[in-house]
């Protein structure tokens, strides 16, 4: 009998791969034959799903950004590094014949679980791209492993596609799992037709809380700059809802910096929540759950500091700013990214008052805002991949599932 185990390494991996798991069960698969092993974080995604994980997780403090920096290596040593991948390793290496195959979504990390487990895989390449350049593209030891293991290939754009091609890859482009699923509906309370909407993305990761205050700094800074700040709106999309003492700490610091709260607000139907404050200037700035993908479509600008997040902005068309945090997005971070990002984002120093300007430098440049959006969706892609990966998926499964 197939069995699947789903790999994925970040809150974004698992994303993507609950929504091919939503594809697979549309199709028809079982419940029971599906297992998940989130290796970095909690596996929430998975969890909501009803989808049983195995495996040991890696909660470490980078969040599975530790190569990126001596900073983040430190820390995550002092913090357990060792240990918690041998734990991995070995976790991998006792599934040997417990799964017939697997789905590996992220980089070599699950690629390298998948082949320790002795697995066939199916690939979802949504961490490395050809656009980052030769350091962070794919190592030979990643392409030889994907040559010998898996069943089917999916790089997350075009040009990676090729670039695996070339290397004896057989790599096939479906479109970007990551623009799939972005749901448009929803009301944003509190925001009118024709209000100027700003999307700012805290991120998922631990730091995510306090970039929430951050951001709060930076639409201060724009409440001081913008030309109709009653007008205008900065909305905080969070990935899950909030624990008590992350709203006090927001409402402590909105406090400190003068602004006033606004009732929160609960939707009865979707059980979105959220929290608001206003700027003695007229400015609004909002924290809302379940709204992710009606904030980005209504925003004119987005202020990141997520990952995932940050790149289905740019898909959608909408120009980034982003900046380094003392959180998981440090200036290797940054860096990183911006080789990816190209025209569509801007990178700026942490100043509120730097941000803010950055902001309004895009809203005042119609041409400009145009060449970014332009760049993010060539290279995002386009969505549907989630149903073309779940049919491969099936397909690898059983040969005759298409036929």
């Amino acid at each position: 009998m197939s069995s699947l185990l789903v790999l994925a390494n970040g809150h974004g991996e698992d994303v993507i791969a609950g929504r091919i798991i939503d594809r697979l069960r549309d199709r028809g698969m079982s419940h029971a034959a599906i297992h998940a092993w989130p290796m970095v974080g909690d596996g929430d995604t998975f969890r909501v799903r009803g989808v049983t994980t195995v495996g040991v997780p890696n909660r470490l403090p980078s969040a599975g950004f530790a190569t990126l920096s001596a900073r983040w290596m430190w820390q995550d040593l002092r913090a357990g590094w060792c240990g918690v991948h041998v734990a991995q390793i070995l976790a991998a290496r006792a599934m040997r014949r417990r799964f017939t195959h697997a789905l590996v979504v992220g980089d070599v990390v699950p690629m390298a679980a998948a082949v320790l487990a002795g697995v066939p895989f199916v690939f979802v390449g949504c961490a490395k791209s050809a656009y980052y350049g030769r350091r962070y593209a794919y190592s030979r030891l990643e392409v030889r492993w994907l040559r010998a293991h898996a069943l089917r290939v999916f790089p997350r754009d075009e040009l990676t596609t090729r670039w695996l091609q070339r290397r004896g890859v057989e790599a096939r482009y479906v479109g970007n799992p990551m623009m799939d699923d972005l749901d448009t509906a929803g009301h944003l309370p509190g925001v009118a037709d024709g209000d100027l909407v700003l999307a700012a993305l805290p991120g998922s990761r631990w730091d995510a809380s306090a970039n929430v205050t951050t951001l709060m700094a930076v639409a201060d800074a724009l409440a001081r700059q913008v030309p109709a700040p009653h007008a205008t709106h900065v909305c905080c999309a969070v990935a899950r809802a909030p624990q008590d003492a992350d709203v006090r700490a927001w409402a402590l610091a909105a406090r400190r910096g003068g602004w006033s709260p606004e009732p929160a607000g609960t939707d009865a139907v979707t059980s979105a929540a959220s929290w608001a404050w206003r700027h003695q200037r007229g400015l609004r700035f909002c924290v809302v759950t379940d709204r992710f993908g009606a904030i980005l479509h209504r925003s004119r600008v987005v202020i990141g500091l997520a990952g995932t997040a940050n790149e289905q902005a740019v898909g959608l068309g909408k120009p980034v700013v982003t900046f380094p945090t003392a959180g998981t997005q440090d200036d290797a971070y940054v860096r990183m990214k911006m080789r990816f990002f190209g025209a569509s984002a801007v990178a700026v120093a942490g100043d509120p008052v730097v941000v803010a300007r950055a902001v309004l430098d895009i809203l005042n440049d119609p041409d400009r805002a145009a060449t970014m959006a332009a760049a993010g969706r060539q290279r995002m892609g386009v969505p549907g991949a989630s149903a073309a990966i779940a049919a491969a998926v099936l397909e690898a499964l059983d040969p005759g599932y298409l036929r």
